[in-house]
């Protein structure tokens, strides 16, 4: 059985207080009691841009004192009005929100307004099963001992499963599949990635939250992912490139997108020049691009058809 409760609340702050929170604090809005659910409380919590550092985020965390599923709708505004629907089941009380939001759509009067619909579950006949990560199976398996190890250089990086290798990447698998070096001496040494992202890739792969991650970060775990054919990586990852091209990571990406010969990414990157050339040309990172780099990204971005250019924006606006 469930029942279902709706209610909402909000916050009201502006973009400057945001921007100016101090690093670890946050603001919490009213803690709602919710009318005949039997002791059930909600309450959100906004956390500004220096939780992770970059000034033009901010973030939030629904907390529901009993296991529910909640709906979620967060608007925010009124300089630049916008809305953003989630839906998550809440087990140990508090989770933040999958997305991060700009502080700048909220100006010298902002509002940040959750609506939340809650179904919570009583006499429960019928359960919902938590399905288990590789981490988790990964955990409980004394039994099968970690028996090929990662080195990069000399250093030892971590112990994996090899079946787990084969599992994530066809490049690894034919390591073991034949009488190889690796598959004799049980190491695999890493000699053109550094230790963190090597370390990155594995235990991402396994399960374990590595925590948040900078574009240089994830490029590199794309590139290794590329060499080594993971795809899981490949297509988890990449989307966070496409979502997050600004003039700080401009080149980066770039490289990135001709390195790999990635169409789509080499378009956006095109159309983000286009639109910002002048901030961009005279950059030290726009520099790093090779000649040949730069002529076809320069070529691409004249040819961009009007309809694309009519929904291209400026560095100012590009969110």
């Amino acid at each position: 059985m469930s029942d279902v409760f709706k209610d909402s609340a909000e916050i009201r702050t502006t973009t400057g207080d945001l921007n100016a929170l101090p690093k670890h604090e946050h603001i919490p809005s009213q803690v709602r009691p919710i009318s005949g659910s039997n002791g059930l409380f909600w309450s959100f919590i906004v956390y500004g841009s220096q939780r992770d550092m970059d000034s033009e985020f901010f973030y939030v965390d629904i907390t529901v004192t009993k296991k529910t599923m909640v709906d979620v709708t967060l608007f925010v505004g009124p300089l630049e009005p916008m809305e953003h629907h989630f839906s998550q089941l809440i087990v140990d009380g508090t989770i933040p929100l999958p997305a991060r939001f700009f502080t700048k759509k909220l100006g010298d009067n902002g509002v940040i307004r959750c609506e939340i619909t809650i179904t919570t579950f009583t006499k429960a006949t019928h359960f919902h099963l938590e399905v288990p990560t590789m981490l988790d199976l990964v955990k409980y398996a004394d039994h099968c001992e970690k028996d090929v190890e990662i080195l990069v250089g000399k250093t030892l990086v971590l112990k994996v499963h090899r079946y787990f290798l084969s599992l994530i990447s066809p490049v690894f698998q034919t390591y073991f599949a034949h009488k190889t070096k690796e598959a004799s001496t049980g190491q695999i040494n890493i000699t053109d990635f550094d230790v963190d992202t090597v370390k990155n890739v594995f235990s991402y792969c396994y399960g374990t939250d590595i925590g948040r991650k900078n574009v240089p970060e994830i490029v590199n775990m794309l590139r290794f992912a590329d060499k080594y054919d993971i795809k899981i990586i490949t297509h988890n990852l990449e989307d966070c490139l496409y979502e997050d091209i600004n003039s700080k990571n401009f080149a980066t990406i770039t490289q990135y997108a001709y390195d790999l010969d990635r169409s789509y990414m080499q378009h956006k990157c095109a159309m983000f020049y286009r639109h910002n050339h002048a901030s961009l040309t005279l950059t030290a990172e726009f520099g790093s691009l090779s000649a040949l780099i730069k002529d076809k990204l320069i070529c691409r971005a004249i040819h961009i058809q009007s309809v694309d250019i009519l929904t291209g924006m400026d560095l100012d606006s590009f969110w």
